[in-house]
């Protein structure tokens, strides 16, 4: 029998539903921890500041004097409303997809990779589609200064279905799709493919390997995938910027919408190449975080889970 064969028969007959559970708490536990970084990266992406640590931790003096400490975890809410579905699903639609693609003994490292990249492209394409209204609202939260356009989460949707239409809802999707393809599979290929060669050594993993692979996982997937999160999170607080900076939000046009390209086009002129990587720096330390975090918390549940139930 071979090892790839023995890894299947220890899923056991919950095992779709046990990754559900794992993946909601997995994607809750890893946004909470980064969220006071990822709030203070945001309002560098969606401006034309410039980056520089100085800059950054300036405004993170700036969130804490005028908003409070809460204040870092504005958006938190909506991301959490976002997250649990969405970490649950992708994980759950991985474990589905995976089955279109069983492995065999004689793939070679490359095959084996990439029978786990397709099935977390799909996945991540899956969770991000159904998610997708909930992390506009969420970006429109987290930008918000001194003035309060949206008092809580609700009103997102209400506004935005009254000012600017459904499709305002899914502003940025194409660019999110080209960008998560590349970026949920190769953290599913690297973590799963790493973790499936040292179960075929019969070498033991634990939480600090899983977390170290997690991370690495997403180094690489970021650095590809980084620029197109940018342009999403652009168009996604463009009208934002046009009501909080409006002295009559009635007189605000809202139907003109700028493009995909038309956004990269703008950001190349306003602020060069560097622009399409601003605040990348912070990623490289709140995304490996969050990533590792995610894939060792998804192990350790499911391991719980199913020394709960079997």
């Amino acid at each position: 029998m071979s090892s790839e064969k023995s890894i299947q028969d220890k899923k056991g007959p919950h095992h779709k539903q046990i990754r559900f559970i794992a993946g909601a708490v997995a994607g809750a536990v890893s946004k909470t921890t980064v969220a006071p970084m990822e709030r203070i990266k945001i309002l560098f992406q969606t401006t034309h500041r410039k980056f520089t640590w100085a800059s950054y931790f300036s405004e993170a003096h700036r969130v804490y004097q005028e908003e409070g400490f809460r204040a870092f975890w504005r958006g938190n809410q909506a991301t959490m409303t976002r997250i649990v579905p969405y970490s649950a699903t992708q994980f759950l639609m991985f474990e589905v997809y995976k089955d279109f693609f069983p492995k065999k003994s004689t793939d070679s490292k490359v095959t084996h990779a990439v029978k786990n990249m397709i099935p977390g492209s799909l996945a991540g394409v899956t969770a991000m589609s159904l998610t997708y209204p909930i992390d506009l609202a969420r970006t429109r939260l987290a930008i918000q200064t001194n003035k309060v356009v949206y008092p809580n989460f609700a009103s997102v949707f209400s506004h935005i279905l009254r000012d600017e239409g459904f499709t305002a809802l899914y502003r940025g999707w194409c660019m999110t799709v080209i960008g998560i393809i590349p970026y949920t599979g190769l953290n599913f290929a690297f973590f799963y493919t790493v973790k499936e060669m040292m179960e075929k050594k019969n070498i033991k993993t634990n939480a600090i390997l899983h977390f170290l692979m997690g991370a690495c996982g997403n180094v690489i997937a970021q650095s590809v995938a980084y620029p197109c999160d940018v342009i999403r999170k652009k168009l996604q607080a463009e009208n934002f910027y046009k009501i909080e900076g409006a002295a009559d939000r009635s007189a605000v046009n809202l139907a003109t919408k700028t493009g995909t390209f038309e956004m990269i086009g703008r950001v190349m002129r306003n602020e060069g190449m560097r622009g399409f990587y601003k605040g990348i720096f912070v990623n490289f330390i709140k995304g490996p975080i969050a990533s590792g975090i995610t894939f060792s918390t998804v192990e350790m549940v499911t391991r719980f889970l199913k020394n709960y139930y079997y």
